[in-house]
């Protein structure tokens, strides 16, 4: 319960517990203070004001008597030399309020409406619990078929891992094949070279034999 009231020409928002400082009163610390000018009450979410509100009393109690912070207050005219300055600090009464009395009572909820509305949360929190296992299934379902979509597709890559693989010898072997073709025709082109090297050999050795044995003959 709150309530607005009015003190020194000013209004203040109070609760029970809240501590004020208003314009200063004429009443001695720890000594008890009555607020009857009440604007505006609330209790409980209903709102009173007008003849309803001036029938709640704020009582409290003061704390202390004290002054706020100096301000200066400075007056002056210009091109006339007249220059005032002064200080002032603003007596206050700090007040704790006790309790808020009075005014009429927040209205009162049958006690067969009270049952009833507890019935019926307790019917919503059941249905909700019902419905929640279905929810996790359906927020389930989705990451199985993610999952199992997951495993088929590591099974296909394993697949045409395990073909690339078994294709690899037979490639290396295609791409294998003209090269040892080349290999055999330089071998076999050598083989020849070096075969009419040896017969051009002879050739030259016996005729270089022949030559000599004419020499010698016509020499003898």
């Amino acid at each position: 319960m709150y309530a607005v009231i009015e003190t020194g020409g000013k209004q203040y928002r109070v609760e029970k517990g809240s501590v004020i400082r208003v314009e200063k009163l004429d009443t001695p610390e720890g000594e008890k203070v009555v607020f009857d000018r009440v604007l505006l009450a609330s209790n409980k979410g209903r709102i009173y004001a007008g003849p309803e509100a001036e029938k709640v009393k704020v009582e409290g109690t003061v704390l202390k008597q004290g002054k706020a912070d100096k301000i200066i207050v400075f007056k002056y005219k210009p091109k006339k030399g007249y220059r005032k300055k002064k200080g002032h600090r603003q007596q206050f009464t700090e007040i704790k309020v006790d309790k808020i009395t009075g005014g009429p009572r927040a209205p009162r909820v049958k006690k067969a409406e009270t049952e009833k509305a507890e019935a019926k949360a307790e019917k919503v929190k059941k249905e909700a619990a019902k419905k929640e296992p279905e929810k996790e299934k359906k927020a389930a379902a989705p990451k199985k078929a993610e999952a199992a979509e997951k495993k088929k597709t590591e099974a296909e890559a394993d697949k045409v891992k395990k073909e690339a693989a078994k294709k690899e010898p037979e490639k290396e072997k295609k791409a294998a094949a003209p090269k040892k073709a080349e290999e055999k025709k330089a071998e076999t082109k050598k083989k020849s070279d070096t075969a009419k090297k040896e017969e051009t050999k002879k050739k030259s050795d016996t005729a270089k034999k022949s030559d000599r044995v004419e020499k010698e003959a016509e020499e003898s």
